[in-house]
């Protein structure tokens, strides 16, 4: 349904509403990503008056990502209004250094969902708008994305990153709002936010688009429909993923993953494979499009004729046609080390019981003996079916 414009007083209860239906369990801690821009601030405080009323804790994470000089003077002016509001609040610190944003963007996913679940919170609010999934669309056609990611981005998802995001969700309760309506409601305020000069560098391709719709309200409205439509087609398809998920590919104890692919299209299967190569690898760099594709033609067509290792996973057919994903051998660190809890990304302490493999190829993958160890694989897999059947 495509979302009319809302005045400062309408903002509260339509935001309220979502935090209410994608927040739950009401007895857990909410975390905020609040970088103290517009969209998050607004959001920080719509969601503080929500919780109030809600009895709900919130928990705001600033991450500084140390690309400007000024970056750590406004996570520090984040704090302080966290502060006056008496709002748990941390700043985390990027240190890989990239100067790019998809590396800061896959940063900043992998220490909010670890502060966050470390904290005990499972879900993660996002101050995304209706700008930015216009925008996003935008960028997503011009890079010749298919109908399924020109459905934009989801008002709940599992976390990008792996293993960081293991049990954790985004939320976006924005997604109704525009910006300009947010702005609107910190003026009534009297609230000021920073505005970063990387929202006018026309060097960024996001902010050329930004400025592309802001010139042509007709546009704008065309989006909207447009992508209103593909949500709406992306929401069956995914509970449709859902149920293949669920009967389709067996997690086992050995971190290995049996994923029967016989009689779905290919492009069932590259919206799959990206999770089973995840959880098999224990990590979720980014594939290429183009490789996730030609593996799923390979596997709808029958094979792979030969195994294979793509982003860290091996690959094989199995003799009944069903594909067994392992972690790439190669990769195995020599001496484990358990990072955030967990094993190579894969294994959580748990027990007394230590994984027997199942297939040869899973005998290289599995953590050092002398502890009892649980393989992490089936919960991502778990968590992402319940998310796709409530959309």
């Amino acid at each position: 349904m495509r979302q009319l414009s809302l005045l400062p007083d309408a903002l509260e209860p339509t935001v309220s509403a979502e935090l209410d239906r994608l927040s739950a369990p009401a007895d857990e801690p909410l975390a905020l990503a609040v970088s103290g821009g517009s969209d998050s601030l607004a959001l920080m405080y719509l969601a503080h008056d929500w919780a109030l009323r809600r009895g709900r804790t919130l928990l705001c994470f600033t991450v500084d990502h140390g690309l400007r000089a000024e970056s750590a003077a406004e996570a520090e002016r984040v704090a302080a209004i966290c502060a006056d509001l008496q709002i748990s609040h941390r700043i985390l610190t990027w240190k890989a250094g990239r100067p790019n944003q998809a590396a800061a963007r896959h940063g900043r996913h992998a220490l909010l969902a670890e502060a966050a679940r470390r904290a005990g919170a499972k879900h993660i609010a996002l101050g995304h708008t209706r700008d930015d999934q216009m925008e996003t669309f935008l960028m997503r056609a011009r890079q010749g994305s298919t109908w399924y990611g020109l459905g934009g981005m989801d008002r709940l998802a599992p976390s990008p990153v792996w293993p960081q995001g293991w049990g954790v969700s985004v939320i976006r309760p924005l997604l109704g709002a525009r910006r300009e309506d947010l702005r609107a409601y910190l003026r009534a305020r009297g609230i000021s936010w920073i505005d970063e000069p990387s929202n006018h560098d026309l060097t960024f391709e996001r902010v050329r688009v930004r400025e592309c719709i802001a010139s042509n309200r007709q546009l704008a409205a065309r989006l909207e429909s447009i992508i209103d439509h593909f949500s709406r087609l992306r929401q069956v398809q995914q509970r449709s993923l859902a149920l293949s998920l669920a009967l389709r590919v067996d997690a086992r104890a050995d971190g290995t993953l049996v994923f029967d692919p016989r009689g779905l299209k290919a492009t069932a299967i590259a919206r799959l494979l990206p999770t089973l190569l995840q959880v098999a690898a224990g990590h979720a760099d980014l594939l290429a499009s183009d490789s996730i594709a030609h593996l799923a033609d390979d596997i709808a067509s029958g094979g792979p004729d030969a195994a294979r290792t793509l982003g860290g996973a091996w690959i094989a057919n199995l003799p009944d046609k069903r594909v067994l994903l392992a972690r790439d051998p190669g990769m195995v660190p020599a001496h484990g080390q358990v990072e955030g809890g967990l094993w190579d990304g894969r294994f959580a302490p748990d027990g007394d019981v230590y994984p027997s493999a199942q297939h040869a190829m899973a005998r290289p993958g599995l953590p050092p003996r002398g502890a009892g160890w649980r393989a992490i694989c089936a919960d991502r897999i778990e968590h992402l079916c319940t998310l796709w059947r409530q959309t």
